[in-house]
């Protein structure tokens, strides 16, 4: 197993490192649709250690994942002793906190996120966006982090992502893309998957209005380019109900998302952020405009290598 990547965790009772000397697998994983990052490992030990609060890995020393422990396992069998570990980062507490149920007025971005975001010690980057929701109805039972994203798809259209301890109220775009090629200049790849799917694709989204009439229809003519006929029915979420035609469209664009990913993987622990725009242009494939939606970095037996999925920058 490769030296440069280390662990630790901290002891839950006292406070003291625990270095976790021999990693037999890790996984980080991220995605643009969840603010947390995760972490599943499995380390040999000599001793098992007593409850733990957080884990840090580190790559060459550099902080790479740092967060809480979700769940601790340990486990003794024939071949000796492992600890089972998973994890999240601070992320995780917008998703595991309920908003407070309650009717907002006259709010814009800036106030949604002071309400559901600043206490747990999130950085709003885009704060101009100033566009106001006359009501805004929280729902019970719906996480922090649902509550501020749907106030930013009503008033902009835009859902939020996190990069770091950033809240990114923007479309995900870079100025340079980083090129996968196997016969010219970029980053190798070991394995490349192109999946098209036309099903997943709506062609048509009609949305009911307070006469419980579907009299509203929004097309989707990039589904006729390809025969596909495919109709819903809505009725529109919460944060739509002022702008039921936001909602129409979102379902659109996650449907023709669905419908092309590129999965790639790549030798070693590739340093890309969730998304990064990112070509395909090699002998046997040239794709453009894509960004990464999940990465996943996997250290095991076999070596260390990177999962990327990889979406249309055009529809997101």
């Amino acid at each position: 197993m490769p030296q440069n990547i280390t662990a630790e965790a901290i002891g839950l009772s006292d406070g003291r490192a625990v270095p976790l000397h021999n990693i037999k697998s890790l996984q980080i994983s991220a995605s643009l649709d969840s603010p947390a990052r995760s972490l599943s490992g499995v380390f040999a030990a000599e001793r098992l250690p007593a409850e733990l609060s957080r884990i840090t890995v580190r790559d060459r020393g550099a902080v790479i994942f740092e967060g809480n422990v979700d769940s601790q396992r340990s486990v003794i069998q024939g071949s000796g002793r492992l600890l089972h570990i998973e994890a999240r980062t601070k992320g995780a507490l917008l998703l595991d906190n309920q908003a407070t149920p309650r009717i907002l007025t006259n709010i814009n971005l800036s106030i949604a996120f002071s309400l559901f975001l600043r206490p747990y010690g999130f950085i709003l980057v885009n704060p101009q966006l100033h566009r106001l929701l006359s009501s805004y109805t929280v729902r019970a039972g719906i996480c922090e982090w649902e509550a501020f994203a749907e106030c930013a798809r009503r008033m902009h259209g835009i859902t939020p992502y996190m990069e770091g301890e950033q809240v990114m109220v923007s479309r995900p775009a870079s100025h340079t893309a980083v090129r996968i090629s196997n016969t010219g200049r970029g980053l190798r790849f070991t394995r490349l998957e192109h999946r098209f799917v036309p099903y997943n694709m709506l062609s048509e989204v009609l949305i009911r209005g307070a006469d419980g009439v579907y009299n509203t229809a929004v097309r989707n003519h990039s589904a006729g380019h390809f025969n596909v006929r495919r109709r819903r029915y809505i009725t529109p979420h919460n944060e739509f109900m002022e702008t039921p035609s936001q909602d129409a469209h979102r379902r659109i664009r996650r449907s023709m998302l669905d419908s092309r990913q590129v999965l790639v993987t790549l030798p070693g622990w590739a340093d890309l952020p969730i998304g990064q725009q990112v070509e395909i242009v090699d002998s046997s494939m040239q794709l453009h405009n894509l960004l990464i939606r999940d990465a996943h970095s996997v250290m095991d037996e076999s070596g260390i290598f990177t999962k990327l999925v990889l979406v249309s920058s055009i529809h997101l």
